[in-house]
């Protein structure tokens, strides 16, 4: 009996701290996400520049060839 009063009692403080901690969860996830969108988008505009770049100088090249 002592035992199943302790494993009932154990399981309630798990749930219950889960529970307490789900807001702090869901903020972080939806931190992490912004900055995922944050780093893609520079991501995709380094790779833009980077191409842009590359387009000068081929067009560069080929008038001083």
């Amino acid at each position: 009996m002592r035992q199943r009063t302790f494993l009932i009692a154990l399981l309630i403080a798990i749930g219950v701290t889960s529970i307490a901690l789900a807001p702090f969860s869901v903020a972080i996830v939806l931190r992490n996400r912004a900055g995922a969108g944050g780093r893609r988008i520079v991501s995709q505009t380094r790779k833009r520049l980077v191409a842009a770049r590359d387009l000068i100088a081929r067009g560069i090249r080929a008038v001083t060839a």
